[in-house]
């Protein structure tokens, strides 16, 4: 009786309820991302093909982004299935949202140098 009550009473954190929600829609963005990628025109600059709108000019920056856009996507979707491995899955979310931070820091910072 007491192994069951314990089980019953168990909390957990909100932090880890939240976390796959955050994950998925991190890999829900990202591969809308990588989808919307393939059907938009591109221009070339030297020999690197990027984006006419976001990233002309700017190869580098776009290779950046792409970068960053596969370690967001690669960190949720390792997160969503190392949920049984809380520390792992926190590590993995961690670097999906620095990564995705880091993919829409870059398309800021690409949107004011074209501007200016």
């Amino acid at each position: 009786m007491s192994e069951q009550r314990r089980i019953t009473e168990t909390k957990f954190p909100t932090s880890s309820i939240t976390r796959p929600k955050f994950s998925a829609s991190i890999l829900f963005l990202t591969a809308t991302t990588a989808a919307v990628l393939q059907w938009i025109p591109y221009d070339q600059s030297g020999v690197y093909r990027v984006p006419k709108r976001f990233f002309k000019g700017h190869p580098s920056v776009f290779h950046a982004f792409l970068v960053s856009v596969m370690f967001a996507f690669s960190g949720a979707f390792s997160a969503l299935f190392l949920q049984n491995k809380p520390n792992m899955a926190r590590v993995c979310s961690s670097y999906s949202s620095v990564s995705a931070a880091s993919a829409v820091g870059l398309l800021i910072w690409v949107g004011f140098s074209q501007t200016h």
